[in-house]
């Protein structure tokens, strides 16, 4: 299986993924899990939040407040955002491995949600008022914490299908 998998590592090199020692252990891994091995970015991280706001307001206003979610590996990983984001006013987002070393959180705005449709109309800017750090409980996967950082976040048209954000996250 190491081999194939490795197989796989060098042809995606080929095509312009980046297959380092890590990344192939990490495909591995997926298989063993029976998660499906794909060729370009691969969500590692969902998070959600129930509220839009702002830290530093007390969850009010524009920003990310009481963030939480799952890790890919979680046995909560699908479902993790289902009761969050069906109706409370809340949201959810990925966290991607674009490529090696390279991770982002995409956060796609939907005009259906009151909140969300004001943000996309003003093309308002998304603040972080704290460090955003979610560790691992595990440290199989050689990532041992996640840190989304503080600060003010443009708002991107070409997120989703009505704009939202990219956020440049780091993974330890």
């Amino acid at each position: 299986m190491k081999k194939f998998i490795y197989f796989i590592c060098g042809f995606l090199t080929l095509s312009t993924f980046s297959c380092s020692k890590e990344n192939s252990q990490i495909l591995l891994k997926n298989h063993e899990l029976g998660l499906e091995t794909r060729e370009g970015p691969f969500t590692i991280y969902k998070g959600c939040w129930e509220e839009w706001g702002r830290a530093s307001k007390e969850c009010d206003g524009w920003g990310l407040c009481r963030y939480d979610g799952a890790w890919f590996w979680q046995d909560d990983f699908d479902s993790v955002c289902d009761n969050i984001s069906s109706g409370t006013g809340g949201s959810s987002g990925t966290v991607t491995q674009v490529t090696s070393g390279l991770y982002e959180l995409t956060i796609a705005l939907n005009n259906s949600n009151s909140n969300e449709a004001n943000a996309i109309s003003a093309r308002s800017t998304l603040y972080i008022d704290q460090d955003i750090i979610k560790t691992a409980s595990t440290n199989q996967y050689n990532i041992n914490q996640l840190k989304i950082p503080a600060g003010a976040y443009n708002f991107n048209n070409n997120v989703g299908n009505n704009g939202g954000y990219k956020i440049a996250v780091q993974v330890q």
